[in-house]
């Protein structure tokens, strides 16, 4: 028998629900930076729900921002009313997002037939630094994962993916930083877990059972069995939650390499070495990587 999940009688957090006890967990890093792949690791084990870039919390602080602004934004619905309605949907904010990780969790159940409680729940995507003030707010009790690769070979792989420059790519980069080093250094040491890409493509196993230890919960058989089945295939080709995303032979690439690390001391020119150098000198201290003229 199939559970219509639009109508369930189960409430999120309440005494049937798969999210009670659970905690929310929201994974973020520069864009480019290995968040699928890492996500999808997560994901192995069954009892992480981690959406890959559902965005119901991005989506949710948009609309409470224009309601609030009103008309002037495009919502008409009687300018006495609009912060009213933006006072709601912030009050409401965990209570409509929670419900929506309840239906998902639902529906992950009855497609796999598993029946554990999760542990943890939420999103991954490279532009929650545009919400990070409503998260706070109503996810006091959240943990997040900051994911950092070496700047340079991000940035690479940003001007590809945009068919731009790599000083492009790299200025874009920093947009991304700028916001996630300013959250990292105000939230709490004991809810934040920095962690490296390189040291996560060179160790994957050893990486990721750091990981579920730190969030207290134990290494599964899945999580391993996922890592040898798909260890070599780029993260972005394998299916999502909803579907929207296929593995097929003919799209298979080889997921982030040992091969790729380290990239750019192949490819940048001397004028892009020096305009590293001068844009992010303060990052790359920061994350441990050398400048290029130390290299």
């Amino acid at each position: 028998m199939t559970t219509d999940t639009s109508t369930s009688t189960h409430s999120a957090q309440g005494a049937d629900s798969l999210l009670k006890n659970a905690k929310p967990l929201f994974l973020f890093g520069a864009a480019r930076s290995g968040t699928t792949f890492l996500c999808r690791i997560l994901n192995a084990h069954p009892q992480v729900l981690l959406t890959n870039e559902s965005a119901v919390v991005l989506q949710l602080g948009e609309l409470i921002r224009r309601s609030h602004i009103g008309a002037s934004e495009g919502i008409v619905f009687g300018k006495s009313h609009n912060k009213a309605w933006s006072d709601v949907l912030r009050s409401e904010s965990r209570q409509l997002i929670d419900r929506f990780y309840e239906r998902v969790a639902y529906q992950d159940m009855e497609e796999s037939g598993g029946t554990n409680k999760l542990a943890y729940y939420g999103d991954k995507h490279p532009h929650l630094f545009l919400c990070f003030d409503l998260l706070e707010e109503i996810y006091s009790d959240a943990t997040y994962i900051h994911l950092v690769r070496d700047p340079r070979d991000a940035a690479l792989s940003i001007a590809k993916m945009s068919n731009s420059t790599y000083q492009e790519g790299l200025k874009n980069w920093k947009i991304f930083d700028d916001h996630n080093r300013k959250f990292v250094q105000r939230v709490h040491e004991d809810s934040i877990f920095n962690l490296s890409y390189e040291e996560l493509v060179e160790s994957p196993h050893e990486v990721s059972q750091s990981v579920f230890e730190a969030l207290g919960i134990k290494q599964d058989s899945e999580v391993a069995r996922y890592l040898d089945e798909y260890g070599s295939v780029d993260a972005h080709t394998i299916q999502n939650r909803d579907g929207s995303t296929s593995l097929h032979s003919s799209n298979m690439a080889l997921h982030p390499s040992t091969h790729q690390l380290g990239r750019w001391k192949k490819v940048l020119s001397r004028e892009d070495c020096d305009f590293t150098d001068q844009l992010i000198p303060e990052a790359l201290a920061e994350y441990g990587y050398p400048l290029c003229s130390e290299v």
